[in-house]
């Protein structure tokens, strides 16, 4: 549910205010483990097969497949007020005002988390179709439950009589059963313009800067514990000590190059997006703690570059309107997990 309010005056003085409240449930995993994913992996024609895999495997996947149902309430205030000084200068202030509380049917531990996101932006419009601008802002994700560890924690301790490493693994994995959300603060100074040829084209470019307090990433192990046979990997999230890091830059060019044809170019560079501190892994083994995210690594999902070309034709076909149109794009390689 959202309630704003805006003003509506032609005063310098201009405002909007509102109320916020969500609630969601989340349920993760299954009571059986032969109905998530892994099953439907299987192919067609192999039916027959299954009951001898599960035979194998099930003693090993039980406590997995664990059911978590996850309870969440957000509400939040938020409001911006702005003054416009002059017919080029303005400024804005704003701030939001969050409170999310997160409970689960697995354990009785709760994640509470409360933030106060404010933001200042100055924009300078020297003539009509033209404005640069300066914006600080604040922004955060909530803190997570890592539903999976549970079913880990409860093959782990089953293990404690003959493997004198469980206990450690034991105690780390109660200490991520949840995790505390991450904030961020942007930095972003960009121009806008519809003044190119004649007003047939605009233009948009920014530079950004983005320091990341207790960024969330998702921890892949390849190795946890041996079960048997069998060698169970785990994944879990958790907080980058020292945060991370990002900066680059974004340009859009769209221009019309007659009434009918029309061409859009956009380009970012995101030369920097790296961890600033280490990730502690699992006590995973007899040569104790790990080290999986190192300082320096490259953010999952951050490709350094990415660009598109676009273009379009309108022309008739008789009574009617026909559109003919070319994209060309490019994304660079990224890595999707913070181990690089």
């Amino acid at each position: 549910h959202e309630l704003r309010i805006l003003s509506s005056s032609d005063s310098k003085w201009q405002w909007s205010a509102g109320l916020y409240y969500k609630e969601d449930q989340a349920i993760n995993g299954s009571d059986d483990p032969a109905e998530p994913g892994f099953w439907l992996a299987l192919a067609p024609g192999f039916e027959d097969a299954r009951p001898t895999v599960q035979q194998f495997i099930d003693p090993i996947l039980a406590g997995f497949f664990t059911k978590a149902t996850i309870d969440s309430k957000e509400k939040a205030i938020f409001g911006e007020v702005s003054y416009q000084f002059n017919e080029e200068w303005e400024l804005l202030l704003g701030a939001r005002a969050t409170d999310i509380k997160r409970d689960t049917d697995q354990f009785d531990e709760d994640i509470t988390d409360e933030f106060i996101s404010p933001k200042i932006s100055v924009s300078w419009r020297p003539q009509d179709g033209l404005m640069s601008y300066l914006t600080v802002s604040q922004g955060f994700r909530p803190g997570v439950v890592n539903t999976d560890l549970p079913g880990v924690i409860a093959q782990l301790e089953a293990q404690v009589p003959t493997d004198p490493t469980a206990q450690g693994r034991i105690d780390f994995f109660n200490s991520k059963l949840t995790v505390d959300g991450d904030e961020v603060i942007s930095y972003e100074l960009g121009v806008k313009t519809t003044n190119l040829w004649d007003g047939r084209a605009r233009l948009s470019a920014a530079l950004y800067h983005l320091d990341w307090e207790d960024t969330l990433v998702f921890q892949p192990l390849s190795e946890l514990t041996d079960l048997g046979a069998a060698t169970i990997g785990q994944s879990y999230n958790d907080n980058l000590d020292g945060g991370a890091v990002s900066q680059g830059a974004e340009f859009e060019f769209a221009v019309s190059l007659t009434p009918q044809w029309g061409m859009n170019i956009a380009y970012d560079n995101n030369w920097k997006a790296e961890s600033k501190g280490d990730a502690a892994g699992s006590l995973i083994g007899p040569d104790g703690e790990i080290v999986i995210a190192q300082k320096g690594n490259r953010l999952p999902n951050a490709p350094e570059y990415s660009w598109s070309i676009s273009t379009d034709y309108e022309f008739p076909v008789g009574s009617w309107t026909g559109n003919a149109r070319f994209d060309w794009y490019r994304v660079d390689d990224s890595f999707n997990a913070i181990t690089n």
